[in-house]
């Protein structure tokens, strides 16, 4: 069997830290800037609660967001219904629809 060739150790320029630190933080700086839109959306921290809104009457939701919904969606309807929102406090979203319907509440 052949022998290995001998490693013969070296000391890297004092500057090439300097690079490799100057190219981590660029790296680190375009990921965070690559995903500070995804972490400042309010839709990013939605919640969604199965509900049942009853027709022609106000069915108040628990939204669990802590803080007044900056927005809301009725997603997966099993019927047609028009829904709209009467209220909201940091803790409940009060809606009425004009039929019922159950589906997913996201609140943002």
């Amino acid at each position: 069997m052949p022998a290995l060739p001998a490693i013969e150790k070296r000391q890297a320029p004092d500057d090439s830290l300097d690079s490799l630190a100057q190219m981590l933080n660029a790296f680190v700086g375009a990921v965070v800037d690559g995903i500070r839109p995804l972490l400042t959306n309010p839709r990013a921290r939605s919640v969604t609660t199965p509900q049942t809104l009853t027709g022609a009457a106000d069915t108040v939701c628990n939204h669990k967001l802590g803080v007044k919904p900056q927005g809301w969606l009725f997603l997966r309807p099993n019927a047609a219904a028009t829904v709209y929102e009467v209220s909201s406090t940091d803790t409940t979203i009060t809606l009425h629809a004009s039929a019922t319907v159950t589906g997913v509440l996201e609140t943002w």
